[in-house]
């Protein structure tokens, strides 16, 4: 049988679907299925699904992108009437009970072994009773959702990436804004997870509590690119890279060993109010050229709220940006408005923070509304107004009578600011946000020019991808 993993998003920055890849190398692995990753981002994937003839395909979305999936499902459906289809991420694992009816299956949480066995099960014709996270609508058209059990640990933690199975299109040297230079770069996992507990992030519903993966299996995985793939940048997708200082030292000491410490540079995540000298140090040794914060508001109160943790401040994103500014790291990040009970005055403490970090030589900054997900508790507040609710399909309602769909749930979205208060000026607000991302804005422009200015032989790399970089920038402008 052959099964094809398809990323329908066509992104323009590049980033890597881990998880489907993931998939695709555990299945090929472990099964006799013919496996195709086809990848939006580097072909016409109706042309590639036409010429591979796959008897099962497997995807993947978030909720802003649901709509779009459910669309490019029937129209494989439509063209293979026998085709089947699996849906896994982020969103059908918060929201089982939205599986449209055009998806076969859909799967909830980590999806390496899941997979598996459910595509062992159609080959053999075996009962999917058995198979835990999985959901489908049995032959009465009733939706069956199997109880999720803990993740297993399984490939996630102790097999290696089949880079094999990517378009050569993700190992050409790409614009980093992270660096302001041209590499071959490759995000990676080495923790799933997150101890944290944001009222908007998804993280905690999809993979629970922080695990950590070998640091030794990650030295061989960043090896393996780099002498085989030529990489040499690294993304770390963790949600925190920089939570455990002790992994941090014994990351470091590993990769001195094996001879890659400063061939390679690395950047990503942390948290401002577990940031502090020691770990910049650490992370300095190990070549991170920068660093993305989660700001989220420069507001004490609506920081402390969103957040859920009485020691995130205002005060510690500004020592965070300082801090970036002492040891030489790009410090980026996050800020979120239109969250419930904030005011006029609260956003308006954003614009001076933007200020800030344009002065303390922050890399960048950008704004975006407060969007409820599902499987977070501001998808909960959002129900509790009567803003959306956990049945509609194609659409619900507004108390304003407009139409929505899954796809208006969109951080750029400022015409569905859905958690806003409704005692807030709508218009104020879109003022606010307006004047706020025009800050932000700037930074883009800067970064773009100060790379030509620091290597003017970076204009080449861009003349030579102008289709690639004018979509970029022209999806930006849309935003």
């Amino acid at each position: 049988m052959k099964f094809a993993l398809v990323s329908t998003i066509e992104n323009e920055t590049r980033n890597l679907p881990v998880g489907l890849v993931r998939i695709a190398g555990h299945v090929k692995k472990h099964s006799n299925f013919d496996v195709r990753f086809i990848d939006n981002t580097f072909e016409d994937i109706y042309e590639e699904i036409d010429k591979f003839k796959p008897d099962i395909i497997g995807l993947t979305t978030f909720t802003s992108f649901y709509n779009d999936t459910i669309d490019f499902a029937k129209n494989m459906k439509s063209k293979y009437p026998n085709i089947k289809i699996i849906i896994g991420g982020a969103h059908i694992s918060a929201l089982p009970n939205s599986l449209h009816s055009v998806f076969d299956f859909g799967v909830i949480g980590q999806g390496e072994k899941r997979t598996l066995d459910l595509l062992n099960a159609l080959e053999g014709n075996k009962s999917l009773k058995n198979i835990d996270g999985l959901v489908y609508h049995d032959k009465g058209g009733k939706l069956v959702i199997n109880k999720r059990k803990p993740d297993p640990e399984l490939e996630l933690a102790k097999s290696q990436m089949d880079y094999s199975l990517l378009n050569k299109g993700y190992f050409k040297k790409k614009f980093l804004p992270e660096t302001g230079d041209f590499k071959v770069c490759m995000g990676i996992f080495s923790s799933i997870g997150c101890p944290f507990k944001c009222l908007f992030c998804v993280c905690r519903s999809f993979w629970g509590d922080i695990r950590f993966l070998d640091v030794e299996r990650i030295i061989k995985e960043i090896q393996e690119l780099y002498h085989k793939y030529s990489v040499r940048h690294i993304e770390f997708y963790d949600d925190l890279f920089v939570i455990n200082k002790k992994r941090l030292t014994e990351f470091y000491d590993q990769l001195k060993k094996v001879g890659l410490l400063n061939k390679v540079t690395f950047s990503c995540f942390a948290r401002a109010d577990a940031f502090d000298e020691e770990m910049c140090k650490i992370l300095k040794k190990i070549n991170v050229k920068s660093i993305t914060f989660g700001f989220e508001s420069a507001s004490d109160r609506i920081l402390k709220y969103i957040k859920n943790h009485p020691n995130s401040s205002d005060k510690k994103n500004r020592q965070a940006i300082l801090l970036g500014e002492k040891y030489g790291f790009r410090v980026s990040g996050a800020l979120v408005t239109g969250n419930p009970t904030e005011k006029i005055e609260d956003m308006k403490k954003n614009n001076d923070f933007i200020d800030f970090v344009k002065k303390h030589h922050g890399n960048r900054v950008w704004i975006q509304i407060m969007t409820p997900f599902p499987g977070t508790k501001m998808w909960d507040i959002a129900k509790e107004r009567g803003k959306i609710d956990d049945d509609f399909d194609d659409y619900g309602n507004l108390k304003s009578g407009k139409k929505i769909n899954w796809s208006h749930l969109q951080v750029h979205n400022r015409n569905a600011a859905l958690l806003l208060d409704e005692d807030v000026p709508r218009e104020e607000f879109l003022k606010n946000y307006n004047y706020s991302k025009a800050k932000c804005e700037k930074f883009v422009y800067r970064i773009f020019f100060n790379s030509i200015k620091e290597n003017p032989i970076n204009i080449f790399y861009f003349l030579k991808e102008s289709p690639l970089y004018l979509k970029r920038f022209f999806n930006f402008v849309k935003q």
